[in-house]
């Protein structure tokens, strides 16, 4: 003989549906958080706080050779990357995971890299440029 069947009823069903949704909803939070508070927070201390004095005064300097190139592209490049984010970000905003993904995926390594090139490897070696094409990789 075979041991009974379980029967589930719609009231069951019913209360399982509302925590998978629950669950999925505070991932989904989880997710969006993480993106947002991040590059609104960065971008905001960055773009209002930093990037007006930095776009005249360093761009300057950088024609006139006070501050090599490398360095100055560098640190452009480490301020537009949280604007490109975002910019991606409302093209993007409905899936969370995908904001989540591009985040820990993408953006956080390529600002390590340009961090990394600004404050760490400042010359211009062959093995410095080698080191952060192969990370880049």
């Amino acid at each position: 003989m075979s041991a009974p069947q379980k029967t589930y009823s719609l009231l069951t069903g019913l209360r399982n549906l509302g925590k998978h949704q629950t669950v999925h909803k505070g991932i989904r939070f989880f997710n969006h958080s993480h993106f947002w508070l991040w590059n609104l927070l960065f971008c905001g201390l960055a773009v209002l706080g930093v990037m007006p004095h930095l776009l005249v005064a360093g761009t300057m300097r950088a024609v006139v050779g006070e501050i090599p190139c490398g360095i100055y592209l560098g640190v452009m490049g480490l301020f537009l990357i949280p604007v490109g984010s975002v910019i991606i970000g409302f093209k993007n905003h409905r899936n969370g995971s995908l904001l989540f993904r591009y985040f820990y995926g993408i953006e956080l390594p390529l600002l390590l890299l340009f961090t990394l090139r600004v404050f760490a490897l400042k010359d211009n070696t062959f093995a410095a440029d080698l080191f952060l094409g192969l990370s880049a990789i």
